[in-house]
């Protein structure tokens, strides 16, 4: 019994000396796309992402992040940036200006996740030598966006969810990721047994 003590407790120390205390901030700025169940609404805008380690070893990480997304969501997915400064102009202006170039509503969409990624490669540990990296994890979220009906209206939407991601750091200073959300709500709208997707593609610095 003593023997497998001493054993682990060595074991614990190697793990425990093979972790650094330097810690490496991650930060990016891209643009996100993002529908839910498919249902010709498509939602985008920008996202922010930081995050930081903590825990490291040599080609490996632990960290806790975000990033939040904020844009518009649209019936037809008919361009984001134009629709999004017709949006905000209306709030400016305080007029209700609401619609897009097809018609239907404009809405609102933003995502604020806590996020929790195991990092492996580029972009795991400060002075990585690898050039490409992986990650992925999950964590909870909030999101605010817009679905099209059955009568094909575009309604807006929020709903809690838990999510599960990943992607690819290239160490030209690119980030691509996949965020699968599964909402706490059974119903959204008409919508039986949502899923959101979202695909990002960031720029590091």
């Amino acid at each position: 019994m003593r023997c497998i003590v001493h054993k682990v407790t060595a074991l614990l120390i190697m793990i425990v000396a093979s972790v650094t205390v330097k810690s490496q901030e991650i930060k990016s700025i891209g643009f996100t796309g993002a529908w839910l169940n498919h249902r010709q609404s498509v939602a985008g805008g920008l996202a922010v992402t930081v995050q930081k380690d903590l825990f490291t070893t040599d080609n490996s990480s632990l960290s806790l992040g975000t990033t939040v997304k904020v844009g518009v969501e649209d019936k037809l997915g008919s361009g984001v940036i134009i629709p999004a400064l017709v949006y905000f102009y209306g709030f400016a202006a305080d007029k209700h200006v609401d619609k897009d170039s097809s018609g239907g509503r404009v809405n609102l969409f933003l995502d604020i996740p806590l996020l929790v990624h195991y990092n492996i490669g580029f972009g795991s540990a400060e002075g990585s030598l690898q050039n490409v990296g992986f990650y992925f994890g999950g964590g909870v979220t909030y999101i605010f966006t817009g679905y099209t009906d059955e009568a094909a209206y575009s309604k807006p939407a929020n709903f809690a969810g838990l999510v599960a991601d990943g992607g690819l750091r290239l160490r030209k200073g690119i980030d691509i990721n996949y965020a699968a959300v599964f909402p706490l709500k059974q119903y959204i709208g008409q919508v039986n047994h949502p899923f959101f997707s979202e695909i990002t593609i960031s720029i590091l610095f």
